[in-house]
């Protein structure tokens, strides 16, 4: 007479153990499926903006425009303070992009940007270098030799601590550096053509006033 309500209460408690064991299950389940969906939505935006900057720096031969280009397009993709710094001549390095008040830059920052452009390495927040200053530095990779530094001011240190985000932006400063050296070293042919061109006419005209003489 008493076993009845006991096998009742082990089947009820069997049965509620089951459920929970499946429910926990697609509970864990779909939380895989979110963080898997939203891993290809970023990889699929890391992937179009890699494309759009391509296509955009190959569309843009004038090296003035270019870096006001890459600037304006990693701007508005990061939503964070960015500047480039390029050498002028021979001379130091200086903010060609970017808001340097907004930046807060100062002599560490800048000799931050040299020792980049010096070593050809990566220094500031997520390396292993100056990593106090709060701000990630990334030198523009020309064939040889760095064109340029990148700085980006993230909000907090882990930001780039991602490896796709850190290697996205390392990929974003290799392409503009690669297409800012092919862009100076275009424009410096055809100023040495067109001095070629010019010295060539005033040879002629002065050819030709010796004739008239």
């Amino acid at each position: 007479l008493h076993s009845f309500p006991t096998r009742r209460s082990s089947d009820l408690l069997f049965t509620f153990i089951v459920m929970l064991t499946v429910g926990l299950s697609i509970s864990t389940l779909a939380g895989r499926l979110t963080q898997q969906t939203e891993a290809l939505q970023r990889r699929e935006r890391r992937t179009r903006m890699l494309y759009q900057f391509s296509r955009i720096l190959s569309e843009t031969p004038d090296p003035k425009a270019l870096i006001q280009v890459a600037w304006k397009h990693l701007t508005d993709f990061y939503e964070l303070p960015i500047l480039f710094f390029l050498q002028q001549g021979k001379g130091e390095l200086n903010v060609v992009a970017g808001d340097s008040a907004i930046f807060g830059v100062t002599h560490e920052s800048m000799g931050a940007a040299e020792w980049v452009m010096l070593r050809n390495e990566a220094a500031g927040t997520g390396t292993d270098t100056l990593a106090s200053l709060g701000a990630l530095y990334l030198p523009l990779k020309g064939l040889q030799h760095p064109v340029g530094v990148l700085a980006v001011k993230p909000p907090d240190p882990s930001f780039f601590q991602d490896p796709e985000q850190y290697q996205l932006l390392e990929t974003l400063a290799g392409e503009f550096g690669g297409a800012l050296e092919s862009t100076q070293m275009s424009e410096a042919a055809g100023r040495s053509q067109a001095e070629i061109e010019t010295q060539r006419l005033r040879n002629l005209l002065l050819t030709s006033l010796s004739d008239r003489k």
